[in-house]
């Protein structure tokens, strides 16, 4: 104990450690490091890829709005389910609804690894009034996907968003 300088680690290596844990959060908050929960590995790039539009056109899905979108498994993993989120608007008046405007569905498919869905979703039991053409979509991105494996990737802060 006599010989020890004070403040010194004792341990080789831990300083090594140390430093490589500290860079290793501080990628994940810039690179979007996402844990994978069954096996405890990271996947360092998005696994989807995503595109949508929000239509009020006439259909036999909605009365008044709906978002049809396509989203695609970019990983080798089977899909078993995925959140999208997304912001909508009016142009004049600002957030529909309530105060956020935030809307998160939770989709449930089968999808295999590196294929693709095409849907249409009912939005109208999010908004009481008729949309009109003026109202926009924005910030939207996947929040989640649900591996048929039990695994998961999550962004939830949306990294990879796309703004319209």
């Amino acid at each position: 104990m006599g010989n020890k300088k004070p403040g010194k680690i004792g341990f080789k290596g831990v300083k090594m450690k140390v430093i490589f844990l500290i860079l290793l959060l501080l990628n994940s908050g810039l690179n979007g490091l996402n844990a994978d929960s069954k096996k405890g590995k990271k996947i360092m790039k998005k696994p989807y890829a995503l595109s949508a539009e929000m239509t009020v056109e006439n259909s036999s899905i909605y009365e008044n709005a709906g978002l049809e979108y396509e989203f695609e498994n970019k990983s080798e993993k089977n899909v078993k389910a995925f959140t999208i989120v997304f912001y909508v608007f009016d142009e004049e008046e600002g957030f529909l609804e309530d105060e956020s405007g935030c809307v998160c569905l939770e989709v449930f498919c089968q999808l295999s690894a590196w294929d693709s869905i095409e849907d249409c979703i009912s939005l109208d039991g999010f908004f009481s009034e008729v949309l009109e053409d003026a109202c926009q979509l924005d910030y939207l991105y996947v929040s989640q996907i649900t591996y048929a494996d039990g695994s998961f990737w999550e962004d939830p802060s949306g990294r990879y968003a796309i703004y319209f």
